[in-house]
């Protein structure tokens, strides 16, 4: 008898929480609006921030890491990749004037579970990166003498002034 309820317990508890899961969706939906647009603003501001950081990294000539490239795209493609989830929120349609549209709704929450989801694991990942660049290499400076590059007189006579000083010191 106790196995039979021991294993009618546990039959429960593993049903109950996925059934409950979906229930949440279609009940719950304020809240994963005010979720998906809270995680949405807090991917925007980390996003910005490192923006400003990778501004100030260029005027100073410094070299992006390439992680720190790819996470702003990723970051900038998931924020473009919610305005359709937000106009389905704005549009929030209802079957009657009275009922609200469940099966959309249930779509819906679950879309912006995902995304809020997506969003913090990208506010996560964003905390690896506290450096975005580093010094560029100089480049190499090349000197090409001017084939049409014809000395003046007076460089000439400076030319000469400036060799038979350095020859005087030499000597001294």
């Amino acid at each position: 008898m106790d196995i039979i309820s021991a294993a009618i317990s546990k039959i429960a508890d593993l049903l109950v929480e996925p059934v409950g899961r979906q229930f949440r969706y279609m009940f719950c939906f304020n809240n994963f609006v005010q979720e998906f647009k809270e995680q949405k603003e807090n991917l925007v501001s980390v996003k910005d921030r490192l923006q400003d950081a990778v501004r100030v990294a260029e005027r100073n000539a410094e070299e992006i890491y390439k992680d720190v490239i790819k996470w702003l795209e990723d970051a900038n493609n998931g924020i473009e990749g919610a305005k359709p989830l937000e106009n389905e929120i704005e549009k929030n349609g209802k079957c009657f004037t009275w009922c609200p549209n469940c099966m959309r709704q249930f779509k819906l929450s679950m879309a912006l579970a995902k995304k809020s989801e997506t969003f913090r694991e990208l506010q996560k990942t964003s905390k690896t990166h506290t450096t975005v660049s580093c010094k560029a290499a100089p480049q190499p400076i090349e000197f090409l003498p001017s084939k049409e590059f014809m000395l003046s007189k007076s460089s000439e006579e400076a030319f000469e002034q400036i060799m038979k000083a350095l020859k005087m010191t030499m000597s001294i």
